[in-house]
């Protein structure tokens, strides 16, 4: 394990890359004590990415976390990184998630978007198993760090994230930060919502904006008024913001590929400067 001369570099959405990894080589995090191997290598791996104190502050929450499950029960590494993102009291809507079901083991971000679209869930979770599904599927593209939830008094930003191009993945957006809202319910797109969230991200000076929605979903169309949301979006444009909206389609069947979503990103940025395909 390598790191730079200053200590390991800072980065959750590399941590969170590299978590997924280790998923795939079949890693797994232990909730026992002791040898700092004792942990699994997940965590070790999250190591090299992340400042000092910064990684041996999250082991410890995900040691006591751990200490929920048997030392052998299968649970998703996933959820673990998804809780960083919410306050301890919205992360604890993930916890009955995190156990993979004997027989019916499916990526978690599946099993996210499904639980979001349970009509039985409470609203409270059917919107944070959105928005950790949201944050999974960026994390996994090349070129987004995935940052915590903020709340304010007067409004709430479901997630904040960096934008950084990689050649892996170009999106054609601007480096840096933009402002990531999730809307859960199956209605389509209003302008209306289009208007109050670019106007939330012009006042917290981003060049973009990404809008999660449901919408779009057994047949329904992604726009309420499409011309309207259209000219909406190039309206925002002209003022130097970009606002992406990505339906469930888009992030359903992402979850195994490297690039993550950055086919649908670029291919509603395109749309967005050129207008539809012919």
């Amino acid at each position: 394990m390598q790191s730079g001369p200053c200590g390991p570099s800072c980065s959750l959405p590399d941590a969170g890359e590299a978590l997924r990894a280790a998923v795939k080589r079949g890693g797994r995090l232990q909730g026992c004590t002791g040898h700092p191997c004792a942990h699994g290598f997940g965590s070790t791996i999250a190591q090299r990415y992340e400042s000092y104190g910064k990684h041996y502050e999250w082991r410890g929450e995900v040691a006591t976390w751990l200490s929920g499950f048997g030392p052998h029960e299968p649970i998703y590494l996933e959820a673990a990184l998804a809780r960083r993102w919410f306050s301890s009291d919205t992360a604890a809507r993930l916890d009955q998630l995190a156990r993979v079901r004997t027989g019916k083991a499916r990526p978690f971000v599946e099993v996210l978007l499904r639980r979001a679209a349970a009509s039985k869930a409470p609203a409270a979770v059917r919107g944070t198993c959105f928005e950790a599904a949201a944050g999974l599927l960026l994390s996994s593209t090349p070129g987004f760090g995935v940052h915590e939830a903020r709340s304010a008094s007067h409004e709430q930003v479901d997630l904040v994230v960096r934008y950084q191009p990689e050649h892996l993945g170009p999106v054609g957006l601007d480096p840096g930060p933009g402002l990531v809202e999730c809307k859960s319910s199956t209605e389509p797109v209003t302008s209306r919502e289009l208007r109050n969230f670019a106007a939330k991200c012009l006042l917290h000076r981003t060049k973009f904006g990404i809008l999660f929605a449901r919408a779009s979903i057994t047949g329904r169309k992604k726009f309420d008024e499409p011309e309207a949301a259209e000219l909406v979006r190039r309206r925002f444009q002209v003022d130097g913001l970009l606002v992406l909206v990505i339906t469930v389609k888009d992030m359903e069947g992402k979850w195994y590929e490297m690039r993550g979503l950055a086919e649908p990103l670029a291919e509603d940025l395109r749309e967005l400067v050129f207008g539809p395909k012919g």
